[in-house]
């Protein structure tokens, strides 16, 4: 397996998509920081942090959404509660990079085949072909 052309394919798809990407980063990111302020406003002591984990492992429900709880500190439960949406939320920016790279290459094919109808093929006859055909 060869990986020619790698960082020239990476490079490429970050330069297309430099303005989509960061606005994606910060907002999912800020999401996740929000959640850790609230989580933080609610659950303020450690003892109030271990009950919390503790009930929810004991919750089948919570764990079939969330999975296990990674913990009774501030970081554990954040990440347990907020890696699902996080990764979820980044599935459309994933979904959205190659689709609107594929849209760009496509409009700017186009545009390209249109210039070179134009400048090879006489007027008169493209007048003919159009008309032939009802345009």
């Amino acid at each position: 397996m060869s990986l020619a052309g790698t960082w020239a394919l990476t490079r490429l798809a970050l330069r297309r998509d430099r303005l989509v990407i960061p606005i994606w980063a910060v907002a999912v990111g800020g999401l996740v920081a929000s959640g850790a302020g609230s989580l933080g406003g609610l659950y303020a002591t450690t003892a109030e942090r271990a009950e919390l984990a503790a009930s929810m492992s004991a919750n089948s429900s919570m764990r079939a959404l969330y999975g296990p709880v990674f913990g009774d500190s501030l970081g554990g439960l954040v990440a347990w509660r907020f890696g699902t949406f996080a990764v979820g939320a980044s599935a459309p920016a994933t979904a959205y990079g190659p689709i609107s790279s594929r849209q760009k290459g496509l409009k700017t094919t186009c545009v390209r085949i249109r210039r070179i109808d134009a400048d090879f093929i006489p007027a008169a006859r493209r007048r003919s072909w159009a008309s032939s055909r009802g345009f």
